[in-house]
């Protein structure tokens, strides 16, 4: 599963991060399963996140910055789990 992330990352993360920072109202269903998915990554396949390339990893800190700023509460409460799960994994 580990190798699959790069695979995912470059499918999913860049063309669907484009489209949901363009406003905060628009596809907000997308905004949680994107944040969510983030979270799943870090939790259980953390070394193919730190495996990502220096642009890639600021993209993901650059998003998950963006969550927990976010106006809804249930996408800022995902930006601030999946910070805590990145988090975790350093101790």
């Amino acid at each position: 599963m580990i190798e699959d992330v790069p695979l995912i990352f470059g499918a999913v993360f860049q063309c669907t991060l484009k489209m949901i920072t363009k406003n905060f109202e628009d596809h907000p269903e997308h905004r949680l399963k994107f944040f969510s998915l983030l979270r799943a990554i870090a939790a259980h396949c953390f070394p193919a996140l730190i495996g990502l390339s220096s642009q890639q990893i600021k993209l993901v800190m650059d998003s998950i910055i963006w969550a927990f700023r976010h106006t809804e509460q249930n996408i800022a409460e995902t930006g601030l789990n999946l910070l805590l799960a990145i988090l975790k994994n350093f101790q």
